[in-house]
């Protein structure tokens, strides 16, 4: 049961946020959810975004819902112009999964 911990020493760490969506070009319309190169990325900022604002950053759950409708809104509409319907939906999907994560881990 038990484990060990390496320090590295030499590592160095890079922001993921910035690491994540390093092929991207800035576009019209552009929001670095529609641009990411794979589904997958997209799934898991959307996810992890949601869950560490809700954490750490909410503190009026009514602001934050009216921002979040006229974000989802704004991103909704660049996703039609530039015809990625279906990054949109993954982009929702990531947003449930955090919701979900969120919850599972305040009810424990």
């Amino acid at each position: 049961m038990g484990g060990e911990i390496f320090v590295v020493t030499n590592s160095v760490i890079n922001d993921l946020d910035f690491s994540l969506n390093l092929d991207a070009k800035k576009k019209f319309f552009y929001h670095p959810i529609l641009d990411f190169s794979t589904n997958s990325k997209a799934f898991h900022y959307a996810r992890n975004i949601y869950y560490f604002t809700m954490i750490r950053l909410v503190s009026n759950r009514f602001i934050y819902r009216i921002n979040k409708i006229i974000f989802m809104g704004i991103i909704r509409i660049f996703s039609m112009i530039r015809r990625k319907r279906y990054r949109f939906r993954v982009f929702l999907a990531g947003l449930r999964s955090g919701a979900e994560l969120y919850e599972s881990v305040k009810s424990n």
